[in-house]
């Protein structure tokens, strides 16, 4: 069910409103005539469609615009030639009064979609995993590349540039260390050393300040980053009150 609003004059009000009882999945949920106590309605109220005549928008540009970024705002009025104007204040659409059903419809055909497209992109938001990235490979940037948190065993900095050490391959870009590792996954990867980022997944054992990564890799961990890599460690260490080797492997 799509909710809507109506700002406008009375006979406007009342036009729009036969027409919205005409239509199926849509419905009045308030209206009013002037901009007095606008905002604070729609704060409560929160429709998907606004119906606003363009002299009263113009009354509350603040209003209107709030409107336009959470609502689908379609503007009526007098002139043709205000249409322009309906669209620099980021309106769907302009109906021209009198009004007439039949450009209602459109337009309200025209708002559900854009309502289900926004919709869509929500819930493909929520259900698609964010696992990945892209880089550009060289300072020209002519190459695009995908990148899997997953594939990545470790980060290495390589003077202007990072190294991405991957399962099958390797991969430099033209980004600094904070800059790769701002746009990493916390619960993933941690910092090791001033020119090291490591996969925690890909952690096979840690001997003393050695980490060792997928059997090949060994890499020594940095003197500043000790205690925090020893208390991530910490979080998924199995305790017990025996005494340990220094050694600790993973499975």
């Amino acid at each position: 069910m799509f909710t809507c609003f109506i700002i406008d004059d009375d006979v406007s009000i009342s036009t729009l409103s036969g027409f919205i009882s005409l239509v199926d999945h849509i419905t009045l949920i308030g209206s009013q005539s002037s901009t007095e106590g606008l905002l604070d309605n729609f704060i409560v109220t929160k429709p998907d469609i606004v119906f606003m005549d363009i002299e009263l928008a113009k009354q509350n540009l603040t209003a209107t615009v709030q409107f336009s970024n959470i609502s689908t705002l379609i503007i009526t009025g007098d002139h043709a030639g205000s249409a322009f104007e309906a669209f620099e204040l980021n309106a769907i659409d302009y109906l021209l009064k009198p009004l007439e059903y039949s450009s209602f419809l459109r337009t309200v055909i025209k708002s559900k979609k854009i309502r289900f497209r926004e919709l869509e992109k929500c819930l493909k938001n929520l259900t698609e995993p964010n696992d990945h990235f892209f880089i550009k490979k060289d300072s020209n940037g002519k190459k695009i590349v995908k990148i899997k948190y997953d594939d990545i065993i470790f980060i290495e900095a390589s003077q202007n540039y990072i190294t991405i050490i991957m399962e099958q391959c390797k991969h430099l870009a033209y980004l600094t260390m904070k800059e790769i590792e701002k746009n990493l996954p916390a619960d993933k990867f941690i910092r090791v050393h001033k020119s090291y980022i490591v996969n925690i997944n890909k952690i096979t054992a840690v001997d003393g300040n050695q980490i060792f990564l997928n059997e090949n890799e060994k890499i020594l961990i940095g003197s500043s980053y000790r205690t925090n890599f020893h208390q991530k460690l910490n979080e998924r260490l199995l305790k017990s009150e025996r005494n340990i080797n220094k050694t600790i492997i993973f499975n």
